[in-house]
């Protein structure tokens, strides 16, 4: 059986972290190991570190915690620097799994073709190929190969505005060198529900996004609140 590592990395999330966790617990029967990078949480906004902490002591995680703010790409960098797993399964934090065969479902389909990366893509209007962040899972024996940032920059050829995350570098690497990246598939998309843009909660308290966030924040703490009642 191959081994897996599920890697998050959390940012001032708040219980967006905590349903993460708890989710993959309950609804994950592939054998997983679970490694955290926190990118610097507030201690005096958010009570991340606490809860990271007891899940790491209650064995629930492997956690790694920064001391200074390093951002995204480099958050996914050190994690992968880590784990010694055959395969990398990387999520954001607000991402909450709800089925249970997820996981082996994507060792399944690595195993079958050979894929460098599991993700999801889409066309950007310049022609590169952008590779979403929030869901992926890579071959660590062939992740060497295409090693790269998956940071936040201006796309080649794009403005101060054309701000995207980098997955394109990642997939002109794979390309250049023959090596497959493969779609999730439908049905495992529908083990996971995406909690968009709530990585991160430290927005400027104030403004109508701030009352959107606030709303979906509700949304996730009662989904934590359920996820814990029914065990």
């Amino acid at each position: 059986m191959k081994s897996v590592d599920i890697l998050i990395t959390n940012h001032n999330s708040g219980d967006t972290i905590a349903l993460c966790i708890e989710s993959i617990r309950k609804f994950t029967d592939y054998p997983h190991g679970i490694i955290v990078y926190d990118d610097a949480t507030d201690p005096a906004q958010y009570d991340d570190l606490t809860y990271l902490r007891e899940a790491q002591r209650k064995g629930w995680i492997r956690l790694i915690e920064g001391e200074r703010r390093i951002m995204h790409g480099k958050s996914i960098a050190a994690l992968l620097g880590e784990t010694k797993a055959d395969f990398a399964m990387i999520l954001d934090c607000d991402i909450e799994i709800n089925r249970p065969w997820w996981l082996g479902e994507m060792i399944r389909l690595q195993e079958e073709t050979g894929a460098c990366l599991i993700a999801d893509i889409e066309n950007l209007a310049n022609g590169n190929v952008n590779i979403s962040s929030w869901f992926f899972m890579l071959d660590m024996a062939q992740y060497p190969a295409i090693a790269d940032e998956w940071c936040y920059t201006p796309m080649e050829g794009g403005g101060p505005a054309d701000i995207r995350p980098t997955g394109y570098r990642i997939w002109q690497n794979i390309v250049s060198q023959n090596r497959s990246i493969v779609l999730i598939p439908a049905v495992v998309k529908k083990c996971f529900y995406h909690h968009v843009h709530m990585s991160v909660l430290s927005l400027p308290k104030e403004g109508p996004n701030y009352a959107i966030w606030l709303k979906r924040y509700a949304i996730i703490q009662a989904q934590l609140s359920r996820l814990r009642r029914e065990g």
